[in-house]
């Protein structure tokens, strides 16, 4: 697959779901996706059985590939670790991330002030899902404040399939009043 990725200009879309890649099958992906002839915009990684170690390898690559525009870990336990290391790719100045879907991935608060500083450093992010996961009310609080800085681009958030308290659905009203153009799904 790494050979593929590197030798192939034409493949621009990779659907990968379902696929037992685990950790170790991603590292070898990711040493295609560093590839300078890697040509990939689209990867789609939902249930690979991919867990935080991953995130390592993704952040790596996102800080070197700056073609891949639209990644999808949905379905993967990867949780607040996993994501906190993700980060670090997407508020590297070449990483070009336009969408990012980690729907059912155990995520917490604290991958949310993560999430959070990227909405701040990073005006390339305008999709973001995180559906399914349980960010509670100071997670909720933390993406606000990162969606709430004048550089922050996103367009749409998806929550959907939360238990969102009184106390976030004030703070959901009050972004969708401040940023009428952000599409906020939950």
């Amino acid at each position: 697959m790494a050979s593929v990725l590197s030798t192939n200009p034409h493949l621009e879309e990779l659907d990968l779901t379902g696929n037992a890649l685990e950790d170790s099958g991603l590292w070898l992906l990711c040493q295609g996706l560093r590839h300078p002839g890697c040509r990939l915009r689209t990867l789609w990684l939902k249930i690979c059985h991919l867990t935080a170690a991953a995130c390592e390898d993704l952040a790596s690559t996102l800080s070197v590939n700056q073609g891949l525009t639209e990644l999808d870990l949905s379905l993967n336990d990867l949780g607040d670790s996993g994501v906190l290391l993700l980060c670090e790719g997407l508020k590297h100045p070449k990483c070009n991330l336009q969408t990012l879907r980690l729907g059912i991935c155990r995520l917490g608060s604290a991958a949310c002030a993560g999430l959070s500083e990227v909405l701040r450093l990073s005006a390339r992010l305008r999709d973001l899902d995180l559906s399914f996961n349980d960010l509670g009310d100071g997670g909720l609080r933390l993406l606000a404040e990162g969606l709430r800085h004048p550089s922050c681009r996103l367009q749409k958030l998806w929550l959907f399939g939360m238990d969102l308290s009184k106390t976030s659905h004030m703070r959901l009203a009050a972004l969708r009043r401040s940023k009428p153009s952000l599409d906020l799904g939950c």
